[in-house]
């Protein structure tokens, strides 16, 4: 939230593994999450929504124009 990952709430030490979908290799591990952590993140996302609501297309698109060149970037960690 807020542009940064966060631990779970509930102190939840699991960690869940992010797979490349076309290698099935394990990319990275992220700690599971709760229900706390889905409410923390859907009152986040309301809170945020006004905002992005009023912000022109324009600025909306602005930082999508930067994924093919970081999805480039990745490329070898996605291999």
């Amino acid at each position: 939230m807020r542009r940064r990952f966060l631990a779970a709430l509930r102190g939840l030490r699991i960690p869940v593994a992010v797979l490349n979908p076309a290698t099935e290799r394990v990319l990275t591990t992220v700690p599971a999450g709760g229900a706390a952590d889905v409410d923390a993140a859907v009152t986040a996302a309301r809170r945020a929504a006004p905002g992005w609501a009023a912000t022109t297309r324009f600025l909306q698109y602005k930082p999508l124009q930067y994924c093919p060149a970081r999805a480039r970037g990745c490329r070898t960690a996605l291999r």
